[in-house]
């Protein structure tokens, strides 16, 4: 799937999701803790949304508007951005399992991890 997307790249964030960014008391927002890369620019927007999914009730129809929002607000294409989301949603399901194994996180994570992977699995047409 990621071998069909077109071959824009740019200057990546690289470890783009709600920690990493910061408001100053101004209202001014800064991104920082990045992982510089070249690639694809919807890789960044999946990242977030993937990542940011613990923070919020996942649902397929929350997920679903907030990646039109996404594509829109940054015109993207949802399918470019579904395409990484997917890789993405898998990394994000075997790094709450390992941190489990290693006694770190928490079990709603790994839940959240999981029910995501399903929702990103089904909406690119692909089951775990």
């Amino acid at each position: 799937m990621l071998s069909e997307l077109p071959s824009t790249e740019v200057l990546l964030h690289g470890d783009f999701w709600p920690p990493n960014l910061l408001e100053s008391a101004r209202g001014q927002y800064v991104a920082i803790d990045g992982f510089p890369s070249w690639g694809d620019p919807t890789y960044d927007a999946a990242r977030w949304l993937v990542w940011s999914e613990d923070h919020l009730a996942t649902t397929a129809q929350s997920l679903n508007s907030r990646i039109t929002v996404f594509g829109e607000s940054l015109s993207y294409s949802t399918e470019q951005i579904l395409r990484w989301m997917l890789p993405l949603a898998v990394d994000k399901h075997i790094a709450h399992h390992t941190y489990q194994l290693d006694g770190f996180g928490e079990p709603h994570q790994r839940l959240g991890s999981s029910k995501l992977l399903k929702i990103v699995a089904k909406r690119t047409g692909l089951q775990p």
